[in-house]
């Protein structure tokens, strides 16, 4: 499975910014999305992991489902914020590699 999300216009560490840029980086970069697909793309990944309160609202104010952070786990169904999701960089891994992981992670 293969899914396009929104990163901002230009990797930036979002919470350095002011709330104005911070808005175009997050609401301007699902709009070119969206101009150059056709869609929209419901989720979001922080640049750098970089994170705050104020740029949380602002993903979320900007139309996305849901946001990636870089913090390395397996998502818990009754624990998970949907805009404070970790996340697992899957390589060339071999299914036994790719089970040994996620086990490894959830336990």
């Amino acid at each position: 499975m293969t899914s396009l999300g929104g990163h901002g216009r230009t990797h930036a560490p979002l919470p350095a910014l002011p709330v104005p840029e911070r808005r175009d980086e997050i609401a301007g970069g699902r709009a070119n999305i969206a101009r150059m697909t056709g869609d929209a793309p419901p989720g979001f990944a922080y640049p750098h992991g970089s994170l705050d309160r104020q740029t949380e609202e602002l993903v979320r104010e900007a139309g996305y489902d849901w946001a990636v952070t870089s913090r390395y786990d397996v998502i818990h169904p009754r624990h998970h914020d949907l805009y404070r999701l970790p996340r697992l960089a899957v390589g060339d891994w071999s299914a036994g590699r790719l089970s040994q992981t996620i086990a490894g992670i959830g336990g």
